[in-house]
């Protein structure tokens, strides 16, 4: 089944309500808001014609909705004309009441209609036209969204997605590059601080988290707080008020009020002392007048809902779990608390890496400190909100699914290139660590080499029992083993670590460019690294999963085997090609071996390798001096010829010692659970090619993980 043409997203808020669209398959996707009645954004009322409570869903009886709806409200109110209802605030009361079922029912009825006439260049629900995607809160059960989805159905908008608010947040700041999709997989905790409810939630590679909040706090309490300010500034304010008209000015004048001392609050600061706003009521200007940021402490911290909330909110089926309403509240402990879920935060330190502040009652200047504060984050780096909170959730769900299509289609495009990648950076691994293999032995030999060749040439000019030299030999090689040889290794073992994180880096860059993915490769290497040596503790970025997998490789527990055979390697490739030389020699001048006692053993030599042994300890446990010191250096080996033999030991030392050392990059070493540098280095850019891949799909792995 081919993608729809594009996505209509829809944020049913408790003020206002935002709806954008965004074409599948636009380059890059971008979400466009649509303009319903000239406004990015309607307010979530609706007009009856008639005064008493609506029981059937008839479009007729429908006057007017969003902000149309609240100026002929107004308007109808300034001449008199109370004959028809006005509904607001109803979306958090969907499970609480029949007639907010119904209220919402009527605004997204003349919603759809009047998209259906936006001149948008598909119909909604067509084969070939616009899906509709609706949001809704995090937190809400199966009954909650069933009854979402059948509203939005009967309005007109068919058979809706249904997508949390919290993944329509992440996708619109996935799109604009402020979150990345390893951030987005750490976890982003996503806080929504709309007109009616605050609700928080978890989203990471496990999925959207159990979220929590307060269905009861939303900016409609601050609107109240507002409404009884400016009363108590103009007594007698009440009183002159019809409860329509009180609803509208809560509703409308209310919030302006407010939205406008948020603002200046943000510009002036918590000095704000100043502050003069106004209410419309029955034609005339009721102001609120030296407003300032203690005193509105003051009041949040010891609010109490007004008569008329109070009334509003009796006058559901049922009282939303949680309002208290004839206690005062403290806001600001109040938000705390719902953002700590009641002190339970513990639990989540390290699964999150960045908040998102979304809904408009997350604009106080309060909030972003408060987050900071409760999540122990930077409040500028580590806190994103849109320029426009309000509209953040509509366009993302527009978005939401364009993304997840158009990423699954590249998935499986970049999927099949992902062995070749590998492929490449295994040849270009391989060949490092040869040059780590023959960099290595080179400095292991040029440290021992000149010490052994002193001893076989000390025993050459001054006579003395070859036992003794290899005795010295075996020595020397204990010695380099235990003081030195770490040294050694570690200074062209932190090099090689320096180079493979190199090899990654390059090779990850390469297969971002190759298929055209535009994320920097820092996101799953951070630059800072230099080596894998750095990477040991875990370091600071956006890659620290990826850090932890490669700092594996930081120990040189892998080469512990290694040290230990030094000495047996060298004096191994000693008597092949040295001590067997001298043997030989010897064997071969009849003087000398009659001067050793060894004529009889050398006649009988053919008889077994048992005997030749015999004849091989007894020339290693002669004590050369005078006579056969004389014959030696005269008829049986030349000094050059030693010399050459020494070299010719020291190449076939090379090649054991290369071999161990390669093999211990290979193999497990025998009693140590590191993994072999080799596969450890191929795994580890295995799985950052896999991270990005999946990265493409984070939304999608998100929802099914929490579906």
């Amino acid at each position: 089944m081919s993608a729809p043409f594009g996505f209509i997203g829809i944020d049913f808020g408790t003020s206002n309500s935002h709806f954008a669209h965004c074409i599948s398959d636009s380059d890059p996707p971008v979400p466009e808001t649509i303009r319903l009645g000239d406004k990015d954004s309607q307010t979530t009322c609706v007009l009856w014609k008639k005064p008493k409570q609506q029981t059937v869903e008839d479009p007729s009886l429908i006057a007017d909705y969003g902000t149309m709806a609240l100026y002929t409200w107004q308007e109808n109110l300034m001449d008199g004309k109370t004959n028809g209802h006005f509904s607001f605030g109803f979306k958090p009361d969907l499970r609480y009441s029949e007639q907010a079922r119904l209220d919402a029912w009527a605004f997204l009825h003349k919603a759809c209609e009047e998209i259906r006439q936006a001149g948008l260049s598909r119909p909604i629900n067509a084969n070939d036209g616009y899906q509709v995607v609706v949001g809704v809160p995090a937190e809400i059960g199966e009954e909650h969204r069933n009854l979402t989805a059948d509203i939005a159905k009967r309005a007109g908008f068919g058979d809706v997605c249904l997508v949390e608010e919290p993944l329509g947040a992440l996708a619109y700041h996935l799109q604009k590059k402020e979150i990345t999709p390893t951030e987005a997989r750490a976890g982003v905790i996503v806080v929504d601080f709309g007109g009616g409810t605050l609700d928080i939630a978890l989203v990471n590679a496990k999925g959207l988290r159990e979220p929590w909040g307060d269905p009861t706090l939303g900016g409609r309490l601050f609107d109240d707080l507002f409404f009884q300010w400016v009363a108590e500034q103009n007594p007698g304010l009440e009183d002159q008020l019809e409860d329509g008209e009180r609803l509208a000015v809560w509703q409308n004048d209310c919030r302006r009020l407010k939205e406008d001392f948020s603002a200046r609050w943000r510009r002036r600061g918590d000095e704000l002392n100043d502050f003069k706003g106004s209410i419309r009521v029955g034609g005339t200007d009721r102001f609120l007048r030296n407003a300032s940021v203690e005193a509105f402490e003051k009041r949040a911290r010891q609010y109490r809902p007004s008569l008329m909330l109070r009334r509003y909110m009796c006058g559901l089926d049922r009282l939303p779990a949680g309002l208290v309403m004839d206690t005062p509240i403290d806001l600001y402990d109040r938000i705390r608390l719902t953002l700590t879920n009641r002190g339970q935060l513990s639990g989540l330190r390290g699964q999150f890496s960045k908040v998102i502040l979304t809904g408009g009652s997350c604009n106080w200047p309060f909030m972003r400190r408060m987050v900071a504060d409760v999540f122990g984050v930077d409040a500028n780096r580590d806190i994103i909100m849109s320029q426009n909170p309000e509209t953040t959730i509509g366009s993302g769900l527009a978005l939401y699914n364009v993304l997840r299509l158009r990423n699954e289609a590249r998935r499986e495009t970049i999927a099949r290139h992902k062995p070749k990648a590998k492929n490449d950076f295994e040849t270009a691994l391989s060949v490092r660590l040869e040059r780590y293999t023959a960099d290595l032995s080179k400095a292991i030999l040029d440290v021992l080499m000149p010490k052994i060749n002193q001893v076989y040439e000390n025993w050459y000019e001054k006579g003395g029992a070859l036992n003794r030299v290899e005795s010295r030999v075996q020595q020397i090689c204990k010695d380099f083993e235990r003081n030195e040889a770490e040294t050694v290794v570690k200074r062209y073992w932190l090099q090689l670590n320096t180079d493979i994180v190199r090899l990654m880096r390059d090779h990850l860059v390469k297969f971002l460019n190759e298929n055209e993915i535009a994320v920097p490769p820092e996101y799953y290497i951070p630059i800072e690294v230099k080596s894998i040596g750095e990477l040991a503790g875990g370091a600071a970025g956006h890659g620290n999963r990826i850090v932890t997998d490669v700092g594996g490789l930081a120990g040189m527990a892998a080469f512990v085997g290694v040290f230990a055979m030094i000495g047996l390697l060298i004096l191994a490739a000693l008597k092949v090609k040295v001590i067997a030389a001298i043997v030989f020699a010897s064997i071969g001048f009849p003087p000398l071996a009659i001067a050793l006692g060894i004529a009889a053993l050398v006649a009988a030599a053919a008889a077994g390798e048992q005997v030749q042994q015999v004849v091989e300890d007894t020339i290693k446990a002669h004590e050369f001096a005078g006579t056969t010191l004389w014959m030696l250096q005269s008829w049986v080996i030349g000094k050059d010829k030693l010399q050459t033999k020494l070299a010719e030991g020291r190449l076939e030392a090379d090649g054991r010692l290369r071999e161990a050392i390669r093999n211990s990059m290979m193999e497990p070493n025998q009693g140590s659970n590191a993994t072999p540098i080799r596969q450890q280095s191929v795994e580890t850019f295995d799985r950052i090619i896999d991270t990005v891949i999946q990265d493409l799909g984070v939304l999608e792995q998100i929802r099914r993980s929490h579906v």
